[in-house]
């Protein structure tokens, strides 16, 4: 849940790689920002997956992937410029999910969130997608849930992020006021369909405010 942005491309020439790397690695050393080279093994064929255990899930095996990815804000999820053999905009859990066949590789987005991250942060990425459009990646398609790519209207996305922050917020107080009786002997649906319940019931309430 929050404000993202979703994008999908393919390399104009996939010999240009090197030069988008080194490019984001010079902008990223100017803004002060941390960045992570990709390249292990992108010659082997890709074969990764992700194994679930008691002590979680794990990934397992090399993704094939060559790019960079960026870390814009502490509060932003990662920024990838991750590309397959072919050239096309991946991440390393996208790719794993086209490996493992869940997931229509002609379909495929990569994404990141912005919504925790100050307004400055969702427009300066908006930015960079769209100069390294340009430059490097052909049909570079965005899907901005902030409308900031479609509109460049600040004011759409402050109210839009503003708006999803107001109800994240709304639903973290209703969580944690609220007394749910026995929680240890219920069975993980049955403590998830409470929890929905608890969410109506607020949800309800604050659609019966907003309309006095």
């Amino acid at each position: 849940m929050g404000i993202t942005i979703h994008y999908s491309g393919k390399l104009k020439d996939r010999a240009s790689l090197p030069n988008l790397v080194e490019e984001l690695e010079d902008i990223a050393r100017t803004m002060e920002w941390k960045s992570t080279r990709l390249d292990k093994d992108r010659e082997k064929p890709s074969r990764a997956e992700i194994v679930h255990s008691e002590h979680g899930a794990e990934f397992r095996g090399h993704p094939g992937l060559e790019g960079i990815v960026l870390s814009v804000h502490p509060d932003c999820e990662s920024l990838s410029f991750l590309f397959d053999r072919n050239g096309n905009l991946r991440d390393v859990v996208t790719m794993v999910g086209i490996l493992q066949g869940f997931i229509d590789a002609e379909k495929a987005q990569v994404s990141v969130k912005t919504q925790f991250a100050p307004l400055h942060v969702h427009i300066t990425i908006i930015r960079l997608l769209k100069y390294i459009g340009k430059k490097y990646i052909a049909n570079l398609e965005v899907n901005d849930e902030g409308d900031y790519w479609q509109t460049g209207d600040r004011g759409i996305l402050a109210k839009k992020m503003n708006s999803l922050r107001k109800k994240i917020d709304s639903l973290a107080e209703a969580l944690s006021t609220a007394e749910i009786e026995n929680a240890g002997d219920l069975s993980e649906k049955e403590l998830l369909d409470k929890i929905e319940r608890i969410l109506k019931e607020k949800f309800e309430q604050d659609k019966k405010a907003g309309e006095d």
